[in-house]
């Protein structure tokens, strides 16, 4: 089991983001995991109009090549 020490100076701004960085990992990966699996069904529930399905189907693409070009696989954190 490999163990890792991090330290964090809190009175320094950009550290002090960091460490909400590191905190909040497993949130994040959460939400990218239910954008990559969820989020199409979440959104055309109740909804029937063209315009609207093309958009959110654009929009979740989008997200999805972003979440590529930085190699996050959601399914590799959850």
């Amino acid at each position: 089991m490999a163990l890792a020490k991090l330290e964090f100076d809190l009175k320094d701004p950009e550290q002090a983001v960091e460490h909400k960085r590191c905190i909040k990992a497993s949130e994040m990966a959460y939400v990218l995991f239910e954008i990559k699996h969820n989020l199409m069904r979440n959104m055309f529930t109740g909804r029937d109009s063209v315009e609207y399905m093309n958009g959110a189907e654009d929009t979740v693409r989008q997200i999805l090549v972003m979440m590529k070009d930085l190699n996050l696989d959601p399914d590799e954190l959850a």
